[in-house]
């Protein structure tokens, strides 16, 4: 159970006196609170999956009042009533029963049914009639009874209030003055004077006058004087003596603000986020309707930024989900502070937020707004003993005169936000039109990537990796090609992305190691194959198992696959993917860190993992011939990772000048189109043949780019 979850259970458990079950669309118990189990004498195991009517007598069981009950609140939103209840030990209770209906994105999912034990209370306004019906009778035997009768009157729980319906007059009044200073433990609203406490009833609530012939009303009003709630029970009395008839009107007042504070504190549960206090989905999705229906009235529109905390993966798994949580919880706090009354953050899922504009003219409003709210994001936040640098991206829409639900509109923020997120951090992106032709695109590259490995549209190439005298060739990489049917040859940049959010990554990179590894096995026992993993491989458990599978069925040695992973799988995973490479390297496949130096965390993650080898990042390898600085960078990169035991790679290496520097630099192997090209498999096997005899090696097979020459 999740930190959040936990404190909304402590919230609901702390609700005495209220049995609150959760059921499923079909009435089944899905979860309950302790008051639950401790009123009904269940344990929350006796509950959980049974049919909510076990509480219902056998009587209205076999009528059908638990499914006719269960149907009013789907059609009407709530069901209430009181009835008698079934504790677990056969004994009956009064309960008052509120069933309400739960939706989601105007779906039902689920009712929430809360139980309170209204016996005493029940009991009480029986005492009520039968000690009103005593009083009539003995008023009449005898009028010795009277002072009797004011004394039980004036001890029941309930303010009692009876008048005159012609004069006006009290005739009475179970709480006094004087009762209050002695000390009386009633509350505050039983001390006002009766006609005080009925002008405001009378004047605000209740159209009663004279002529009321109204037989009895039951309702519940707030006394805005002391900020309390009452229930108020109206009846209207007819008393006969001889011929002349007396009306008067009697009031049953309950003062129930602790069951409206409970009540409050419920509705305000299911409308807010349980660690940041903010309005949450469900919330923010009927206010965003709200607004969005007011802007047929008017001439502007609304409009909604989608948030997303960038890096925050790393911050629960480097600090914990604790940090991760405060974090979450200051951001709130920090970006509502930035925004006016009228304006909504909420938090939607996970790490999202969304802010409603229900007001404005044109989309350069969210602009500065947008600005702003980065800026106050990037300041540093101070937990514990830490101090963590974060930031948002942001994605916004307008509502328009095809963007008229919450979730047309939440749909193009979000398209927007993905847009911010792929262009780097830190970013607001405003939706247009193009990008959901993008959307339109990236879906039916997806759907037709589902079909590229069935039909043998994948393939691998091979491109040389060469020692630093550039002579002898030491293995390959193998690079994945789309042979689309209709697109052509599509490159990894385009489709990988692709494959990562339709969730192929893991199944074409298990593809792309057992190919590889096939193909190696028919190479020169000295060459390598290095296959580049996706970070979301690292995210299925199955990666190691993938890796052994390939090994075991190719029966290619373990130290001849390199899986090269670059420094965002180290940043985004943290601890998890550390773990996974200790694993790899038992076995015994050897590691190596792609793309060296354009991560920001370099430097540390050579500290905590002992790579077999490092590539430096082409961008550096691009520059050396013309900048002493970036030369001095490749140097120092070459020193550090021999110091630590590893092969440095200079890949991108495309140029002959290039070559005598980066050997004195103290690389130790080379790559890029200087050396070959990427090849397809039938021609790398016929260079690796040509291996056996190093004289061949510098020219290769027909087709090869020759070393030292540029391609």
């Amino acid at each position: 159970m999740t930190d959040t979850n936990r404190l909304y259970r402590r919230a609901i458990d702390r609700i005495t006196g209220y049995a609150i079950y959760m059921l499923s669309v079909d009435g089944t118990v899905q979860s309950c609170n302790a008051g639950a189990i401790d009123d009904m004498g269940y344990s929350a195991e006796e509950l959980i999956g049974r049919y909510f009517g076990l509480f219902y007598t056998p009587g209205e069981q076999r009528r059908g009042e638990p499914q006719r009950n269960l149907q009013i609140a789907r059609e009407q939103g709530r069901f209430e009533c009181e009835s008698w209840r079934l504790c677990r030990d056969g004994s009956l209770f009064r309960a008052s029963v509120v069933i309400d209906a739960l939706h989601e994105e105007g779906k039902l999912i689920g009712f929430a049914q809360i139980i309170r034990d209204i016996t005493h209370h029940y009991r009480r306004q029986q005492r009520i009639v039968e000690d009103r019906d005593l009083a009539r009778q003995q008023l009449v035997e005898s009028t010795a009874l009277l002072d009797f009768m004011q004394v039980v009157v004036d001890n029941i729980p309930t303010r009692v209030i009876v008048e005159d319906r012609q004069s006006g007059e009290i005739v009475l009044n179970n709480y006094h003055q004087d009762s209050a200073a002695a000390g009386s433990d009633r509350p505050r609203l039983a001390c006002r004077s009766a006609r005080e406490l009925l002008e405001p009833i009378r004047r605000e609530h209740l159209d009663i006058d004279r002529t009321d012939t109204a037989a009895s009303r039951d309702m519940r009003l707030a006394i805005k004087c002391d900020s309390r709630y009452m229930h108020l029970r109206y009846r209207t009395l007819t008393m006969m003596a001889g011929r002349s008839t007396t009306g008067y009107r009697l009031y049953l007042i309950d003062d129930i603000t602790e069951e409206h504070e409970a009540q409050q504190t419920i509705s305000h549960m299911a409308q807010h986020d349980a660690m940041t206090g903010l309005p949450n989905r469900k919330f923010f999705s009927e206010r965003t309707a709200s607004a969005l229906a007011l802007t047929d009235s008017r001439q502007q529109c609304v409009g909604m930024l989608l948030l997303d905390l960038d890096g925050f993966k790393s911050v629960n798994d480097v600090f914990g989900h604790q940090t991760g949580d405060e974090l979450l919880r200051q951001m709130a706090t920090r970006l509502s502070g930035e925004l006016r009354s009228s304006e909504m953050l909420a938090r939607i899922g996970g790490d999202e937020f969304a802010l409603l504009i229900p007001s404005m003219e044109t989309e350069e409003t969210l602009h500065p707004l947008a600005e702003r709210l980065i800026r106050t994001a990037a300041a540093p936040f101070h937990i514990g003993e830490h101090h963590i640098q974060s930031g948002i991206s942001l994605g916004g829409a307008l509502s328009s005169t095809d963007t008229n639900s919450f979730e047309q509109l939440l749909r193009r923020a979000d398209l927007a936000l993905y847009e911010a997120k792929r262009h780097g951090k830190g970013r607001f992106q405003p939706f247009h039109a193009e990008l959901e032709h993008v959307a339109r695109d990236r879906l039916q590259m997806e759907m037709e990537l589902r079909h590229a490995l069935a039909n043998d549209e994948l393939a691998l190439l091979y491109q040389p990796l060469f020692d630093i005298s550039g002579e002898r060739m030491t293995g390959y990489e193998a690079l994945m090609r789309w042979h689309h049917p209709t697109r052509g040859t599509v490159a990894p940049g385009e489709f990988i992305p692709a494959a990562e959010s339709a969730g192929l990554a893991r199944d074409i990179g298990a593809w792309a190691i057992t190919q590889a590894c096939h193909q190696a096995s028919h190479w020169p026992a000295w060459l390598s194959v290095a296959v580049n993993l996706s970070p979301l491989q690292f995210g299925h458990h199955e990666l190691i198992e993938d890796v052994r599978h390939a090994l075991e069925t190719t029966g290619l040695a373990p130290q001849r696959l390199e899986l090269e992973v670059t420094e965002r799988i180290l940043l985004e995973g943290g601890r998890h993917n550390i773990e996974l490479l200790q694993q790899l390297r038992a076995l015994g496949v050897r590691l190596v860190l792609d793309d060296f130096g354009t991560g920001t965390s370099s430097l540390h993650y050579l500290r905590t993992f002992a790579f077999d080898r490092l590539k430096i990042d082409h961008s550096f390898i691009n520059e050396v011939s013309e900048s002493r600085e970036t030369l001095a960078i490749v140097r120092a990169i070459a020193a550090m990772g021999h110091s630590l035991g590893m092969d440095i790679i200079a890949e991108g290496v495309e140029r002959a000048d290039q070559l005598p520097l980066l050997q004195k630099a103290g690389c130790s192997h080379l790559q890029g189109y200087l050396f070959g090209r990427p090849r397809p498999p039938q021609a790398a096997l016929s260079l690796a043949d040509a291996q056996d005899d190093p004289r061949h090696a510098a020219h290769g097979p027909e087709g090869a780019s020759p070393p030292h020459s540029t391609p």
